[in-house]
């Protein structure tokens, strides 16, 4: 037991590696544990306990497969057929080797009313998880022809891959090795494995759904009944839920702790919470705009405050209406911009906010860590006025577009969607053709200030589209770079979103 429990800190720390340090390392730390593990199967005599080596070497080997697989070019949701084909292929040779057979691993059709159950109870289960995890979609609509494909991928990718390892071969040799306590150790091993999101709240419900998962497979000898739940849940988390829209459920307002082993990089867009929930995908990369740095979070002062944007670079800060990623822009605050903390403090999208005044008197929300609090020798913002103003500042024309790094798993539509901007503005800053492909790691132009596509028809004319969308003509010549101010039907601008939209 002592060696066992050993190697369930191993295969933790491994993940600690992969995740908080450094992935190459974590390949190196996950290898030695898979050839430390073979070797000892090949050296120990007591069979219950070659079996149960075996089967834990598949642990080590999901994550070399998940990180070492070059998957960066490749949609998110192929990434589960490919890296299943692998560890399906090494499953069944290490159920060959120790002698089990399919009845052994749960492969059989016990009881399939009730397995049809169990399978259902995975669509609350993923409702629960997208509370705590809140990721983006892996489709771009709701719909029978755009959701069926990545339905049966996720189902076997993940449901029946991963049910397969730990409620089939490991659960079975667990069993035979520390009995019911074998269920306790699966599934503290199969939370372990999902230390990549960051979130205590996502190990504890990782654990409690992977032993309620053990019992149903002891209880009735198949793993049908859990592959489906498996699938759905996963299904539920990252296609219907995300894109039908929780409101729909009888959930409320639910609000669960954001509870982090270390405080998330300000402005992540694409990383730990937004990645499908299962073992099998590669580690979280995180992408953002603008580069954060290590300003530490700081607590929220009392009293109205001076503080100044710190750590943007030449990027600038978003000034957004209300707290969260998705919320509109009022403005970009330059390097340095002077601020009123105000008091306020909200908690959206796994960062902490603070509500601020900017030297014009508007009021919106940023970052807490890209700000210090403090003059800094900068000049104060002026005296508070007594009605905050309601026309926003006009925007430089260095702050049309930023830069933004695209991560493995990325569409256009998530990174729309999560920016506050539309498939379109993207595809035309970009001069994209396809909307379905995007590479891993490539750069983007991305809107840094609200902005919205315009087909122009018969009879438009600038001064009228401008008028319409409450901008000027100069900024939409500006945005476009238009040489000719003659307009065609059909052609397609960009117009940048004053206050004057109706």
């Amino acid at each position: 037991m002592r060696v066992l429990l050993l190697y369930l800190i191993a295969i933790g720390g491994a993940e600690a590696v992969t995740t908080l340090a450094s992935p190459l390392a974590g390949v190196v730390f996950h290898a030695l544990l898979l050839l430390t593990l073979v070797a000892h199967a090949s050296l120990v005599s007591d069979p219950p306990v070659h079996k149960l080596y075996l089967g834990l070497s598949l642990a080590p080997l999901i994550r070399i497969l998940s990180l070492s697989m070059p998957l960066g070019s490749i949609l998110i949701l192929y990434w589960y057929a490919i890296i299943a084909v692998p560890l399906l292929i090494a499953t069944f040779i290490c159920v060959r080797l120790v002698g089990y057979s399919r009845r052994d691993v749960g492969l059989t059709l016990r009881g399939l009313p009730l397995q049809v159950v169990v399978g259902l109870i995975g669509l609350p289960l993923g409702a629960v998880e997208y509370l705590i995890l809140k990721p983006e979609p892996l489709a771009d609509t709701f719909s029978f022809s755009a959701l069926w494909l990545p339905t049966i991928i996720i189902i076997v990718g993940t449901g029946f891959t991963e049910e397969l390892v730990f409620r089939g071969v490991l659960q079975k040799a667990a069993l035979e090795r520390m009995q019911g306590w074998g269920l306790i150790y699966v599934s503290a091993l199969f939370g372990l494995l999902h230390m990549g999101y960051y979130s205590v709240v996502e190990l504890a419900f990782v654990f409690a759904v992977g032993l309620f998962f053990a019992w149903i497979v002891r209880l009735t000898g198949s793993i049908l009944g859990t592959t489906l739940a498996h699938g759905l849940l996963n299904s539920s988390l990252f296609l219907f839920i995300p894109l039908w829209g929780i409101s729909v459920l009888p959930l409320g307002e639910i609000r669960l702790p954001d509870i982090s082993f270390f405080s998330k990089a300000p402005g992540i867009v694409s990383g730990a919470h937004s990645k499908p929930a299962s073992i099998l995908t590669p580690m979280p990369t995180t992408a953002w705009v603008p580069t954060a740095t290590s300003t530490p979070i700081f607590a929220r002062p009392k009293d109205l405050v001076l503080a100044t944007v710190s750590g943007t670079g030449d990027a600038g800060l978003n000034f957004r209406e209300t707290p969260g990623l998705t919320s509109a822009i009022l403005r970009v605050l330059p390097e340095g911009a002077a601020l009123w903390v105000m008091g306020e403090e909200a908690q959206k999208d796994g960062l902490f906010w603070w509500q601020v005044r900017d030297d014009g008197g508007l009021v919106g929300w940023i970052i807490v860590s890209y700000i210090k609090v403090g003059p800094i020798g900068l000049a104060s913002p002026t005296p508070l006025p007594t009605t905050t103003p309601t026309a926003s500042p006009k925007p430089s024309p260095t702050t049309w577009v930023m830069s933004y790094t695209v991560a493995p798993g990325d569409t256009l539509f998530s990174i729309a969607r999560r920016l506050g901007t539309t498939i379109d503005v993207l595809l035309m800053l970009n001069k994209l053709e396809d909307k379905n492909t995007i590479l891993a790691y490539r750069q983007l132009n991305v809107p840094s200030q609200p902005m919205t596509l315009h087909v122009v028809a018969t009879g438009d004319t600038l001064t009228g589209i401008a008028s319409y969308y409450g901008t000027t003509v100069e900024m939409i010549v500006e945005l476009n770079s238009l040489q000719d101010r003659t307009l065609v039907s059909g052609q397609r601008l960009l117009v940048p979103l004053g206050t004057a939209l109706p």
